[in-house]
């Protein structure tokens, strides 16, 4: 397992061995690296500094990208959705535990949009599923296309996730 001991951006005068008898000093980037156990990476450095990569502030942008349109609810015949972990939980247990032919009310910040049935329950829960799995697949997607360097951009991503 490869340790940073020291990372510098001037090289500097003095041995690597001086911050630790194992230590091995390396040019990685633009920096000077005292470390033991091997080489490491750019993005390890900039890890142990604090700085995101460009490609890895693109893989945060995604997935931060990816958790909003999760919860930001979809649109079920003109009734509007909530999509947060609460919500996904309350249509689940509707969905899930109203027995063969019942109903209930659908009251959504407020509003009363009249009486569901279970059936009507199951489909909202079964459109909630496939919305946050879409989610998912545009994020993988995604993500590929930042490894492959044909995602440089959070307007790419933004079009993805519409």
């Amino acid at each position: 397992m490869k340790q940073i001991r020291v990372v510098y951006s001037n090289e500097p005068s003095f041995p690597a061995t001086d911050q630790h008898t194992n230590a091995v000093r390396y040019r990685v980037g633009s920096y000077w690296v005292d470390a033991i156990g091997g080489e490491p990476t750019e993005e390890e450095v900039l890890t142990v500094l604090g700085i995101v990569s460009p490609s890895q502030a693109l893989v945060n942008y995604a997935t931060g990208k990816r958790w909003l349109v999760e919860t930001g609810g979809i649109n079920m015949s003109g009734i509007p959705v909530p999509t947060n972990d609460r919500a996904k939980l309350l249509i689940l247990g509707a969905a899930t535990s109203m027995p063969p032919g019942s109903s209930a009310p659908m009251v959504i910040a407020g509003v009363n949009y009249g009486i569901l049935t279970d059936e009507q329950f199951k489909a909202i829960n079964v459109a909630v599923i496939a919305h946050v799995q879409k989610t998912f697949q545009t994020l993988a997607s995604v993500l590929d296309g930042i490894a492959a360097d044909t995602v440089t951009t959070t307007d790419q991503i933004d079009v993805a996730f519409k």
